[in-house]
């Protein structure tokens, strides 16, 4: 559909997992969507009833955040899954790149969104050369990764390949399904596998990385921990 889409550096994605996963790159979300069942899932059921109205609230986010940064031509979309934001991503003629560390869901985001490129690789060494996009966003990932390292150097990597800003998401602590998840894993019955931190630490976290906060703002504050997340590299600030 379009004529110019990035180009993969194929040194960055066949480098040894050693080499690509050095600060802790592994978390289990990485293997859950890796089975045709589970994308299934995420695919036709993930987004249902209370769900799909924070997924409805979350999307607005989005779709505001792209909208106020000027002259987007190119979007990498950072753990695409299924392609579930593609959508909001292509308004006003936007290129779309999505990479995804699962076949399975690269397989399905091709077959729901044939527009746009899809390609397989991870998010601690993305495949594309430096400032290969305008925007990168990240959504649904950083909650999935307990460490803290890891999580700076996925953010360092956003950092390398974007030109002008980014729009990630996190999960926030001290909202009400936060308490509600803590008191049910305490009683075993809800996975350990979600990390909420404070905003101070992702603020931290992006620093750390190259970038600051232009803004943050709540899903659903104080009830859901989802919160959207613009963040602008230091030197660029100007361009929002």
């Amino acid at each position: 559909m379009w004529n110019s889409v990035p180009a993969i550096d194929e040194k960055r994605s066949e480098a040894p997992r050693e080499e690509r996963c050095s600060t802790n790159g592994s978390y289990s979300a990485k293997k859950y969507y890796q089975s045709d069942s589970r994308a299934e899932f995420y695919d036709d059921r993930r987004f249902v009833r209370g769900s799909r109205r924070r997924d409805t609230r979350e999307l607005r986010l989005l779709r505001c955040a792209l909208d106020r940064i000027a002259g987007v031509s190119s979007v990498l979309d950072l753990a695409c899954g299924s392609g579930r934001i593609a959508e909001c991503i292509c308004g006003g003629g936007r290129r779309l790149v999505g990479l995804d560390v699962s076949p399975v869901m690269v397989k399905r985001a091709r077959a729901n969104v044939p527009g746009a490129t899809f390609v397989v690789g991870e998010a601690e060494r993305l495949p594309f050369d430096d400032d290969a996009f305008d925007v990168v966003t990240c959504v649904r990932l950083l909650h999935h990764v307990p460490s803290s390292a890891a999580r700076i150097r996925i953010l360092d990597e956003i950092h390398r390949v974007c030109r002008r800003s980014a729009v990630v998401t996190f999960f926030r602590s001290g909202a009400l399904q936060d308490w509600r998840r803590r008191f049910r894993q305490r009683r075993g019955r809800a996975p350990q596998s979600r990390v909420c931190i404070p905003l101070a630490t992702l603020r931290w976290e992006a620093a750390t990385a190259g970038f600051e906060i232009h803004s943050a703002r709540g899903v659903a504050p104080w009830i859901s921990e989802q919160w959207v997340v613009t963040l602008v590299p230091r030197s660029t600030q100007e361009v929002i």
